[in-house]
């Protein structure tokens, strides 16, 4: 965090009095691996920051993250669902998402910002992912469930078409409405993202990853279901 970071989040704390804060987070970069999952992971902090916005939380990083401390105790133990070794962070959101509406806010500043690190290796980042995914169906809100649906099926049904183009040319117009919308709209939110992030150069990695998301998306999803990941070296099972 720089300088500013604890008096930013002091101020909007004392400004909005919210029961929640939920804060930016971005990766350091130093290699293509990095620059890639930063700029997927910043589309991550862009969609939870606008479902909070919506009043309807998707997702919060405890990288970033503030919480009043007589809050955490009145949620009690049996409103915060938690998993053996992860998702603290989000169960809490849910917490009071639920009993507080519109408690929790996203705190949009450069000053607030945080970097940390992101992941060393592809198993890592897929571990990682998958950990994060297995986690919805644990998850009480069912519109998070619902949106989680929604973005497997539109995936695989880019890559449905895609593979039927080959065969029929009716499918391939279809292909190439459905890839045209989800890259305009994408590129359209990363740029506002990256602008805000000062990581525009990023942004020529757009087109590349548009099209491994697609894959990365549905891998991910179907590998949730798994009954074990690895976590920091050690071998979950859920």
């Amino acid at each position: 965090m720089n300088a500013n970071w604890l008096k930013t989040m002091a101020d909007y704390y004392e400004e909005y009095r919210p029961y929640m804060i939920s804060a930016p987070v971005c990766f350091s970069e130093n290699n293509l691996f990095d620059k890639i999952q930063s700029l997927e992971f910043i589309s991550l902090i862009g969609s939870g920051a606008a479902a909070i916005k919506a009043g309807y939380p998707l997702m919060c990083n405890a990288a970033n993250l503030a919480f009043k401390k007589e809050i955490f105790f009145e949620t009690g133990r049996d409103d915060i669902k938690n998993e053996p070794f992860s998702g603290d962070d989000t169960f809490l959101m849910f917490a009071i998402s639920n009993k507080y509406k519109g408690k929790i806010s996203f705190l949009k500043s450069k000053d607030a910002i945080v970097t940390t690190q992101p992941q060393q290796s592809i198993k890592d980042f897929f571990n990682q992912r998958i950990r994060w995914t297995s986690k919805v169906k644990s998850y009480s809100n069912y519109y998070v469930q619902c949106i989680g649906i929604l973005l497997f099926l539109f995936n695989a049904m880019i890559l449905f078409t895609g593979l039927a183009s080959l065969f029929t040319k009716a499918f391939f117009y279809l292909f190439l409405m459905q890839v045209s919308a989800k890259m305009i709209i994408d590129f359209i939110f990363l740029l506002r993202l990256t602008r805000f992030f000062r990581k525009r150069k990023i942004l020529l990695l757009f087109i590349p990853v548009e099209f491994l998301h697609v894959f990365y998306i549905l891998i991910v999803s179907l590998l949730s279901f798994s009954k074990k990941y690895q976590w920091k070296e050690r071998n979950i099972k859920v």
